[in-house]
C-alpha cells in the first residue's frame, strides 16, 4: 500500500535526517613506528568528503586532534571516526544532499591546514549514502 519502512531501515541518518559516515582509520604498525617520532600536540588528521564529480571544496571536513587519536594509535593503531552534516564545509550543500562522495584522510605532523610534504594520506574511498562503514589505511607516503 505504499507504506513506509521502518524507520529503522532507513539506519544511515539519524532522527533529524542527517547524514552520518562511520569508518575506521587505521595505520599500519610499521608506518607509525616511522612516524612516531615527528607526531606532536600540533599533530592533526583531517578527515575529508568531497564530491565524486571532483569539485574541489569538500563537502564535509572534520578535525581529530592529536590527543583524540594518540592513545587509540598507540595501542591498536587504529581510531573511529563519525562525520556528519555538522562537519559540512559550504553552505549551499551538505553531506546528506549527495548519494556518493569520496572519503580520504591525511595526517599532519605539523597541524597545519595546507597539506604539507610530509602529511600521510589514506586510501581514497568511494561511499555511497547507504554504505554503513568505511575502512581507510594510511599509506607510505611517496613523495618523500
Amino acid at each position: 500500500k505504499g507504506e513506509r519502512p521502518p524507520s529503522s531501515v532507513i539506519s544511515s541518518t539519524n532522527n533529524l535526517g542527517e547524514k552520518v559516515i562511520e569508518g575506521k582509520l587505521s595505520i599500519d604498525k610499521d608506518l607509525f613506528s616511522s612516524i612516531q617520532k615527528s607526531l606532536t600536540k600540533k599533530s592533526v588528521i583531517f578527515l575529508i568528503v568531497k564530491e565524486k564529480n571532483g569539485v574541489a571544496m569538500p563537502i564535509a571536513v572534520k578535525k581529530i586532534l592529536y590527543d583524540e587519536f594518540k592513545e587509540s594509535f598507540n595501542k591498536s593503531k587504529f581510531v573511529n571516526f563519525k562525520i556528519s552534516d555538522i562537519h559540512s564545509m559550504r553552505t549551499e550543500v551538505k553531506l546528506s544532499d549527495f548519494v556518493e562522495v569520496i572519503v580520504s584522510a591525511r595526517l599532519s605532523l605539523s597541524g597545519e591546514v595546507k597539506p604539507q610534504a610530509e602529511d600521510l594520506r589514506t586510501n581514497i574511498s568511494l561511499v555511497r549514502s547507504d554504505d554503513k562503514f568505511v575502512k581507510l589505511q594510511f599509506l607510505q607516503n611517496t613523495d618523500s
